[in-house]
């Protein structure tokens, strides 16, 4: 059941973009291999990539892990204003996907050693998901429809309420104000 919600979710366009969920010991065999083993013509071409989030503990292995696994430009800056752009503007590297799905595994890890900047990778995640949801018609050569952008947290059973309520905490009280919407997949 949650394996199919999370494909279909992961090809729509709407909010929320981000996502929590239990890797169940099923899905420890199904993750991310079941999106290249099943032809699923729901995510046809779609850009599927895999982070580690235990090589992901501070902000400087975070911005590496996320360079390496989406191939980011020699000169990516390391910082969330780069992120950002490199995951929403950086058109060469990213388009023409039918669709673009993170998955973070071991949430549990992910800036574990720096208290307060989730709440940036958690603004910045969302930021991109809402800019490819719309689609662009006025850049000549960069012109693309909407395209769907979600990104999977994955934690171990045993963490799971609680990294639910980090997620809601650093989801409810970033720079920005606005919380961010996410969804939790339970089993």
């Amino acid at each position: 059941m949650k394996k199919e919600q999370i494909m279909n979710w992961i090809t729509t366009l709407d909010p929320p973009y981000l996502a929590l969920s239990a890797e169940t010991e099923e899905e420890k065999e199904w993750n991310p291999h079941i999106y290249y083993k099943h032809n699923n013509s729901l995510i046809d071409n779609f850009l599927i990539r895999y982070l580690r989030g235990k090589k992901m503990r501070t902000k400087e292995t975070l911005m590496n892990e996320f360079a390496a696994s989406l191939q980011f430009f020699p000169g990516f800056g390391a910082n969330w204003h780069a992120l950002e752009d490199c995951l929403e503007e950086d058109y060469e590297t990213w388009w023409p996907f039918n669709g673009y799905y993170l998955m973070i595994k071991d949430f549990e890890e992910v800036l574990i050693q720096e208290k307060y900047a989730i709440q940036g990778l958690l603004a910045t995640l969302d930021s991109a998901g809402r800019s490819w949801s719309q689609p662009i018609t006025d850049n000549d050569s960069y012109n693309r429809p909407a395209i769907p952008f979600h990104v999977l947290f994955q934690c171990e059973p045993m963490n799971f309420e609680k990294m639910i309520k980090r997620f809601e905490k650093s989801a409810r009280h970033y720079e920005g104000g606005e919380e961010i919407p996410f969804l939790i997949f339970r089993d």
